[in-house]
């Protein structure tokens, strides 16, 4: 139970905040389901699952190798595929996403983990905090492994954006959610880094007391300005084309286009079956997608 009962936050819910109002207010306010994943988001999921599954069959006594990390991750892919997901980017395919992630476990289990060390104290595991005794906050965190001279390292993988040589401040912050997270349940010292799997590189920096009360007071303050906030505008940016909100949000600029069909491209058309309205691929019969229409469509 949160303090007050109020919401749990977290860090995608602040940064969602930031990055977007109105997508904050339909996803956390409205709790409008997003028309679409996109396979970018496939791909970070199927990863993360698949750094699971290695460090698990290494923690049990196995000794993994590539093959199999490559073979779980294509199930996990495989398992998140499904008629919402969507590639944005023009000239990309499903395909060439499945590449690149058998790209970057087999680059990780080359160069970073065939010589690691370290010993796992979790993976993938679930934190819930109070943060200036108001307000709750929770997340996941990759893993937190044990360095050969006691220090914790908390983890958090990266399978987008491009390797730093210095931690933006937003980003930081994520990193010392998670260090104020195992400083409580582990106690320290503590060190909290990205992993980039691009290209193997990591980013990183001790956690200590000046670090852990200065990340509690900018996570409350970031807490407090979502609390505070009474509207929700539009911050329309090259993003909206991967937000699963576009076709609702008048300034994204795609809310006037019908949308697309995720097996041809063609354009879906509303139409209206006996068990109610659906959206169908104008392609039809050579492309028979279709799928369930909203509470706000009608035929």
């Amino acid at each position: 139970m949160t303090p007050g009962g109020g919401p749990r936050f977290s860090y995608s819910r602040l940064s969602t905040f930031r990055q977007c109002p109105r997508r904050y207010a339909f996803r956390y306010l409205e709790g409008v389901p997003e028309a679409f994943r996109t396979v970018e988001s496939v791909l970070g999921s199927a990863v993360h699952a698949a750094l699971r599954w290695l460090y698990e069959r290494r923690d049990a006594g196995e000794r993994p190798g590539v093959s199999g990390l490559v073979a779980e991750f294509d199930r996990r892919f495989d398992a998140e595929l499904g008629p919402s997901v969507k590639v944005v980017r023009a000239g990309e395919s499903v395909e060439d996403h499945r590449r690149r992630g058998r790209q970057l476990l087999e680059r990780f289990h080359r160069d970073r983990f065939v010589a690691d060390t370290t010993s796992t104290v979790s993976l993938e595991s679930r934190f819930d905090i109070v943060l200036g005794g108001r307000f709750g906050f929770t997340g996941f965190i990759d893993r937190v492994a044990r360095e050969p001279d006691g220090t914790l390292h908390v983890i958090d993988y990266k399978t987008t954006g491009r390797p730093r040589r210095s931690l933006d401040p937003d980003e930081a912050l994520q990193l010392h959610a998670y260090g104020l997270a195992c400083r409580r349940r582990h106690g320290g010292p503590i060190r909290v880094s990205f992993h980039y799997l691009e290209d193997g590189s990591g980013i990183g920096e001790s956690f200590g007391d000046g670090v852990a009360a200065r990340a509690e007071r900018t996570l409350v303050s970031r807490i407090e300005e979502v609390v505070q906030a009474r509207s929700f505008p539009p911050r329309p940016t090259q993003l909206c084309a991967w937000c699963g909100y576009r076709d609702r949000c008048e300034a994204s600029g795609f809310a006037d286009r019908a949308p697309t069909c995720p097996r041809c491209g063609g354009a879906l058309r509303l139409r209206r079956g006996r068990r109610g309205p659906f959206w169908g691929c104008e392609s039809f019969p050579d492309c028979r997608y279709t799928r369930d229409a909203g509470p706000g469509d009608v035929p």
